[in-house]
């Protein structure tokens, strides 16, 4: 009997609800930021060593018939 009425409880309290309507004679004004602007910077991008593409004559003579 306490299972089945808690069960019931439950249920009720997952129906989903409509959300309250916003106020609107209050409307909502942004305010500046106080934090400093993001400076931007060039990305640094790194090649590593090994994956570096070397060309040299000697391979180009190699490839060409």
């Amino acid at each position: 009997m306490a299972e089945e009425e808690e069960i019931k409880r439950l249920r009720r309290e997952l129906v989903p609800k409509a959300q309250p309507m916003p106020y609107f004679d209050r409307p909502f004004i942004p305010r500046r930021s106080v934090k400093n602007p993001t400076i931007p910077r060039e990305p640094q991008f790194h090649i590593p060593h090994h994956k570096k593409i070397k060309c040299s004559l000697s391979s180009l003579s190699e490839l060409s018939p």
